[in-house]
């Protein structure tokens, strides 16, 4: 079952969880400034969020086996939704529409090499199931 492999590790499943606890628990606490906590949220979602988006894909696709194709896909749909989610407007209201609402805040944009550990670690998962 190599299309769970990005997300069934002790590593992604932490990251969402710190999401969670940092969502609920951190934000609006006054133990960190909202800066910090924002960022945060920013890092381990876009660490995850890939992760997520290749399992499920390669789960409706089902490819027989992996390859560079949904890496690509996931990280680059990832990078635009997170772009246009924070300087788009009308993408920013859509998705509040379906999600809840989303400040929009450019500044989120520092976080985006968060994608690059979030690309090593689904080509390290791939590498590990060609084994």
């Amino acid at each position: 079952m190599f299309w769970a492999a990005p997300i069934c590790h002790p590593l992604p499943l932490a990251a969402v969880l710190g999401l969670a606890l940092n969502d609920h628990l951190l934000k609006g606490a006054d133990l960190l400034p909202m800066a910090v906590t924002g960022k945060l949220s920013d890092v381990l979602g876009l660490f995850f969020f890939p992760a997520l988006l290749l399992a499920l894909w390669r789960l409706v696709y089902c490819p027989p086996r992996p390859s560079l194709a949904g890496p690509i896909l996931v990280i680059v749909l990832t990078a635009v939704g997170f772009m246009a989610a924070n300087l788009h407007v009308g993408f920013n209201a859509w998705l509040g529409s379906w999600f809840g609402s989303k400040l929009m805040d450019s500044t989120d944009l520092v976080a985006l090499p968060a994608l690059i550990p979030a690309w090593l670690w689904i080509r390290r998962c791939d590498e590990k199931t060609l084994l």
